[in-house]
């Protein structure tokens, strides 16, 4: 059995963002999460292991346990047996996980809505004259249910869609922040379908997305922040970054592009940048996508045997699974020394896809929600003119 992750590893911080956004826990709600996980941890990871036979999964599900013990904890509930508690809540995990692979089975086998052939033609005709059937709405709804979700998750997802939509309408007309939004995590962690999936229902006007490859020619001739600071986003805007400047500590570090005193001064320059941006009206929304070792084994395995998703892949991309631990060091300290209270890391489990959305989604909207956004006043003049 694999050593499980020590107090203070991704594993750990993920734990603590998940459930509360990234913000800092009461110290006693900590001190009592992390001696459950002492005495608990590793009997219940076997638990789990027993029980599905997936070390990936098994972990997903002792980590589940544990933010529900610690949300358990913060709402002031009392748990007479807490071994047995979180057991409970493992096994119900790995059923839950269970039933819903055993659905995507069924639906495989019958033909989903993306992959069966319709009555006299292919699957894009079949999904054209169910979604003229329908509402937008409805046709989300159909199909997410096809992915397997419950309602319960849809009706969350597509309300967090749709709010972030309204608050992203409020801030471009009231025009005094900026919103820029930073996704990290390693290959396959998922950045671009969490872009997809949560800015789904955001209009085009006032919201981009910028993925970062390997700097040109042009930016590699000016300071490594030029190429990021050059497409920040304007007040009453959303900018993505698919990746970011944190690259240049960690790609450039792990491969040893520039000397460690080089990266080491870096750490500061961001804290710097990020506090700038803050004073002059942009927030930073940070968002560190964690998945297992395991999960990006299998990401991976699909983009090769799936011919949709072959283009992602790249040989070089074996070549920075075999960096795993040497990235996760970077990732460690990066999330260490760059979290501060003006920009703090939200670190997100990512190994289920839903979970994920919901989380990224309901950070966004909770922190567009306490800046006081309001749609401008009208101009006195107009007001009570009718139009002939």
């Amino acid at each position: 059995m694999p050593d499980l992750p020590e107090e203070g590893s991704i594993y750990w911080q993920a734990m603590d963002a998940a459930a509360e956004g990234g913000r800092a826990e009461a110290p006693d709600v900590r001190r009592a999460v992390e001696s459950a996980y002492d005495s608990h941890g590793r009997l219940l990871f076997r638990l789990a292991l027993a029980e599905c036979r997936d070390e990936g999964l098994a972990a997903d599900a002792v980590q589940e346990a544990f933010l529900r013990y610690q949300e358990a904890l913060q709402a002031g509930v009392h748990i007479r047996s807490v071994r047995a508690w979180l057991a409970r809540v493992v096994v119900n995990f790995l059923r839950d996980a269970a039933r819903r692979s055993a659905r995507q089975e069924r639906l495989a086998a019958a033909g989903s809505l993306a992959g069966a052939p319709g009555p006299e033609g292919g699957a894009g005709e079949l999904e054209a004259r169910v979604r003229a059937l329908l509402s937008p709405r409805e046709f989300q709804c159909v199909q997410l249910r096809v992915l397997g979700y419950r309602y319960l998750e849809i009706a969350e997802i597509l309300g967090l869609r749709l709010r972030l939509n309204e608050l992203q309408n409020v801030l471009y007309a009231d025009a005094r922040y900026a919103l820029l939004v930073v996704l990290q995590g390693i290959d396959a962690a998922g950045k671009d379908s969490t872009i997809n999936s949560v800015f789904e229902q955001v209009g085009p006007i006032g919201c981009s997305v910028v993925s970062f490859k390997a700097p040109t020619p042009e930016e590699l001739a000016h300071d490594y922040l030029w190429r990021y600071h050059k497409v920040m986003p304007e007040r009453g805007h959303i900018t993505i970054f698919n990746r970011s400047y944190y690259e240049a500590v960690l790609v450039e570090r792990v491969k040893e592009i520039v000397p460690k005193a080089t990266w080491e001064q870096r750490y500061e320059d961001i804290n710097r940048l990020e506090e700038y941006l803050l004073r002059n009206g942009t927030v930073v929304m940070k968002f560190f996508l964690a998945i297992s070792k395991e999960e990006q084994r299998e990401r991976l395995q699909e983009r090769i045997d799936n011919p949709k998703k072959q283009w992602k892949f790249r040989l070089q991309d074996l070549e920075e699974r075999k960096l795993w631990d040497e990235y996760l060091e970077a990732f460690e300290d990066m999330l260490e020394r760059c979290n501060t209270k003006h920009a703090p890391w939200h670190v997100v489990p990512a190994n289920r896809k839903w979970y994920r959305d919901v989380v990224v989604a309901r950070a966004l909207v909770e922190k567009l929600e306490s800046l006081g956004l309001r749609y401008p006043p009208a101009d006195p003049a107009v007001l009570g003119l009718k139009v002939e």
